[in-house]
């Protein structure tokens, strides 16, 4: 009865460790995830402005297009840039945390 006791709390006691480290691997996989579409969307924006500021200089708009598309791109790029800084903050204060965790461990 005893040996059946322990060997279900060694069971129990990977288990819970099992889920703590995999949950914790999913959610760093889901934000690379995030940052990836994140900084792919920028550099599209980015080549778009490059694209608007050539087509400008070549005729192809009027100064009120060019500035009205140029202030809507640099909008989306500044929310795009904001939202990289938060994944990034978020990850740091993750990795901070796990770091704690690990230190507490016994």
């Amino acid at each position: 009865m005893t040996v059946l006791v322990v060997l279900l709390c060694g069971v129990l006691a990977l288990v819970t460790l099992l889920y703590v480290f995999f949950e914790e691997t999913s959610e760093v996989e889901g934000m690379r995830d995030r940052w990836a579409v994140l900084m792919e969307k920028k550099e599209q924006l980015l080549e778009n402005l490059r694209d608007l500021r050539f087509e400008y200089r070549a005729g192809k708009l009027s100064e009120a297009d060019y500035e009205r598309a140029r202030a809507t791109l640099e909008t989306e790029i500044a929310i795009v840039l904001a939202e990289l800084e938060k994944l990034s903050s978020e990850d740091a204060a993750r990795a901070d945390a796990s770091a704690l965790r690990r230190e507490r461990a016994p």
